[in-house]
């Protein structure tokens, strides 16, 4: 198979997987999105992807795992960055939060979201000290 017509299917089983994914059979375009990295694991588009839906289904070390990939074959993608920070807060490793964001402002200086969920990052562990502080 040639290279391009390889790249073409892989592209097939991707939208494919999309398809299936707004149809919210999950399974489906897990398998799609298999078959299309099978095919072509160079494929950021379908990590990313992948990883959306393994973080919708709260597969958070799944998701992490295709967006740490996706940066790998494209280190210039903030909502990878962004997405995976949001992976990090979750998980409690706000260090890992506020540098994943703010990677995302490097790349792109006007994401809001990365600035506001920053800025998140950095308070949240100081709320249960500025409580204590208030109670004097």
């Amino acid at each position: 198979m040639h290279a391009e017509s390889k790249s073409d299917l892989a592209k097939i089983y991707h939208h494919r997987a999309l398809v299936y994914r707004k149809d919210r059979n999950n399974e489906l375009a897990l398998a799609d999105y298999g078959e299309a990295l099978k095919i072509d694991p160079e494929y950021t588009d379908t990590y990313l992807s992948r990883a959306l839906l393994f973080q919708k289904d709260e597969q958070y070390e799944a998701a992490i795992a295709d967006y740490s990939r996706a940066i790998e074959l494209q280190p210039e993608h903030p909502e990878a960055f962004y997405n995976r920070g949001l992976l990090y807060r979750k998980a409690g490793t706000d260090h890992l939060a506020i540098r994943d964001y703010g990677k995302a402002i490097e790349i792109k200086p006007r994401y809001t979201r990365a600035h506001v969920n920053r800025g998140y990052a950095y308070l949240i562990p100081l709320i249960p000290l500025l409580f204590v502080l208030a109670l004097g």
